[in-house]
């Protein structure tokens, strides 16, 4: 499990942008929750963390973190 932290997450519209972009991601098996308040996704993957900081970044948000949890 991965705990990834976003930066620009502000509304129900950038969860579903965030799920969009990992969700199509090769090797997500899930995504288990967005937490808006706290700004951070909880993913279940095999995906390369370079892979997954620059579909975030696509969506127009930052990753300032990392952490296996």
């Amino acid at each position: 499990m991965l705990k990834i932290y976003i930066d620009g997450m502000m509304c129900e519209h950038c969860i579903s942008y965030i799920k969009a972009a990992l969700g199509d991601l090769e090797g997500m098996h899930e995504i288990r929750e967005i937490s808006l308040k706290d700004k951070y996704a909880l993913v279940s993957c095999s995906t390369d963390e370079d892979i997954l900081r620059n579909a975030i970044k696509d969506e127009g948000y930052s990753v300032t973190k990392i952490e296996q949890c």
